[in-house]
């Protein structure tokens, strides 16, 4: 490998790292948590993706936008993000 591609790599690395220690402590513990910080805070802040409170459709929706978009999250674990998400962010 390349040692500019070497940097990159570990400058990734060193981001999503930040992101998922930012995120632990906004996220609620769960045991989704990890998938959640690990499928959303990837390319979203956390303050990003709990700023609006949303209904069970809505945070389907919202999942499946994202998994369109590159989001890594197979069937299942969009159920559980999914679950997650209304339990923790769902309308009050």
């Amino acid at each position: 490998m390349h040692k500019s591609m070497m940097l990159t790599v570990a400058a990734a690395l060193a981001v999503v790292a930040t992101v998922a220690v930012a995120s632990a402590g906004i996220f609620p513990e769960a045991p989704q948590r990890a998938l959640v910080v690990r499928a959303c805070a990837a390319c979203h802040q956390p303050e990003i993706v709990i700023a609006k409170r949303h209904t069970a459709p809505e945070w389907d929706d919202i999942i499946a936008k994202m998994v369109d978009r590159g989001a890594v999250a197979n069937d299942e674990e969009q159920q559980q993000i999914l679950e997650y998400l209304v339990k923790f962010f769902g309308p009050t």
